[in-house]
């Protein structure tokens, strides 16, 4: 989480004691260290000694607590300190849009971030077009399959229940369906592809406009 010291410098004197005397889980080590510096340098706020003490055991314990939640998520800050680390499509994002939109877009960003750190070989194509199988297998077994006896089920709920009613649920259960084969898929790819790998996350704007282009020209056809 990067914080804006300007934003905390327009808090009162009030608020910004709180951020160096509370240990709340809220108040992150940036916001506190900033909070201090704008306190003691800023303000002209005198502190005692045993403030002082107990301030600087706060910070160390925050910046403790934030380098452990770093070295606990494989996705770090894209600033200049992290370019060592690649710039790839997080996870997440890719089945996010494989859910929402198609499971090829997940395969087209799973590829690119293979070709970002130049890691593309045949039996890493191979698994992808597998998984692009299988995908679309799947959903088209709900199309033509599943759904109708999804739409059994509803009815069971609802015995009166209408075309408008079903659509909502129709809707929600085959995002859900989608999701569960992006996460089983991806997830395995993304451990057999990247492992453990830490990175910065790309941002998914171009992809996902190029999805719902894809998605709005499909439904105008």
């Amino acid at each position: 989480m990067r914080v804006n010291k300007e934003v905390v410098r327009k808090m009162s004197t009030v608020e910004l004691l709180k951020y160096v005397k509370e240990d709340n889980n809220k108040f992150v080590y940036e916001a506190c260290e900033y909070a201090f510096d704008i306190l003691k340098n800023e303000r002209g706020v005198k502190f005692s000694e045993n403030e002082m003490d107990n301030i600087r055991l706060l910070l160390e314990k925050k910046k403790n607590d934030n380098e452990q939640v770093k070295l606990d998520t494989p996705v770090v800050e894209d600033t200049l300190q992290n370019e060592i680390y690649p710039l790839l499509y997080s996870q997440n994002n890719i089945i996010f849009l494989s859910t929402v939109f198609s499971p090829i877009i997940g395969a087209a960003l799973l590829y690119l971030n293979l070709k970002a750190e130049k890691n593309i070989d045949s039996r890493k194509i191979i698994f992808i077009v597998f998984y692009l199988i299988i995908s679309f297998f799947l959903i088209l077994l709900y199309n033509f399959v599943f759904i109708d006896y999804v739409g059994l089920f509803i009815n069971k709920i609802e015995m009166d229940s209408t075309y408008l009613q079903w659509r909502p649920y129709e809707t929600i259960i085959k995002l859900a369906y989608k999701c569960f084969i992006s996460i089983v898929g991806i997830s395995l790819l993304w451990k057999s592809f990247f492992g453990d790998i830490k990175y910065r996350s790309k941002n998914i704007l171009i992809p996902f406009i190029v999805g719902l282009v894809i998605y709005l020209v499909t439904i105008l056809l």
